[in-house]
């Protein structure tokens, strides 16, 4: 039996779309971007389906610029206010570099143009953790 939140998601977007999502997945998983809480990616993307077009490439031009001694992370921001949640791309490395920040902001441009083009917004960051086991 599916749950409330499944049935609403299922009525939101097609089938088309869900294989869109799952090969954003995949092209994430082939190019070391993690995403360590799928369904809570899904769901975003569901409430902002653009993402389906914008997002392989913000993931392509992030990998490109921060090669695989860094750790890209895909996640979901969640506020400490209700509803506020924002698609996020933490990048860590170890041990950091002084220049970390500013390589991110370098990034941040980069993506300008698809914000742009697709009206979307991908928060770009670091929280200072270790990388994850790989």
């Amino acid at each position: 039996m599916q749950s409330g939140v499944d049935m609403t998601i299922s009525s939101k977007i097609d089938e088309t779309h869900l294989a869109e999502i799952t090969g954003i997945f995949r092209q994430a998983e082939l190019t070391g971007v993690s995403v360590p809480n799928p369904e809570e990616i899904r769901q975003y993307i569901v409430a902002f389906p653009e993402l389906i077009v914008a997002l392989p490439q913000l993931l392509s031009i992030a990998r490109n610029h921060f090669d695989a001694h860094y750790e890209l992370a895909l996640q979901v921001y969640q506020g400490i206010e209700a509803g506020d949640r924002q698609l996020t791309l933490y990048v860590r490395q170890s041990p950091y570099q002084a220049d970390l920040l500013q390589r991110i902001e370098s990034l941040s441009e980069a993506y300008y143009p698809l914000f742009n083009k697709y009206d979307v917004y991908l928060l770009t960051t670091t929280d200072f953790r270790e990388p994850m086991a790989r």
